[in-house]
């Protein structure tokens, strides 16, 4: 299947103001999956300290408990 924005790009856009708007269009989308992809590995970053801060927690709960048992 062919992608959108490759599409989209095969318009003529010298001869109609359709094919002035599938550039643009085109070129949204691409901003859109640019922005998409940043927004992804932020959160996958912020997931990844997320999981390393609550195994950090548990930790030290097993910490607290055994010092609390003595």
């Amino acid at each position: 299947m062919t992608d959108i924005v490759e599409r989209l790009r095969t318009v003529d856009i010298s001869w109609s103001q359709e094919g002035e708007w599938c550039a643009e269009a085109a070129d949204e989308i691409e901003r859109l999956r640019l922005a998409n992809s940043d927004l992804q590995m932020w959160f996958d970053y912020t997931r990844t300290e997320c999981d390393k801060l609550q195994a950090e927690v548990l930790k030290l709960r097993e910490e607290l408990n055994e010092k609390e048992k003595e």
